[in-house]
């Protein structure tokens, strides 16, 4: 098996500030479509970093996500 070069490989991550703008942008783009939303963020290894759900949104929608 070929090695890739680590300088090719580029990893990113969020923390929890970061996470926490990007689900405020979700929730206005939700608002202007007249929406309720429910919203995760995770990290590479898919830990939760944020998560948000708007009123109205269904109340179980976490227990959606994929394990």
């Amino acid at each position: 098996m070929t090695q890739v070069p680590s300088h090719l490989i580029t990893q990113h991550s969020i923390n929890a500030a970061a996470a926490s703008q990007l689900i405020d942008h979700v929730e206005a783009d939700a608002s202007a479509r007249e929406a309720a939303v429910s919203s995760a963020v995770v990290d590479m290894a898919g830990h939760l970093v944020a998560f948000r759900r708007m009123d109205g949104a269904y109340p179980g929608s976490i227990e959606g996500r994929p394990r």
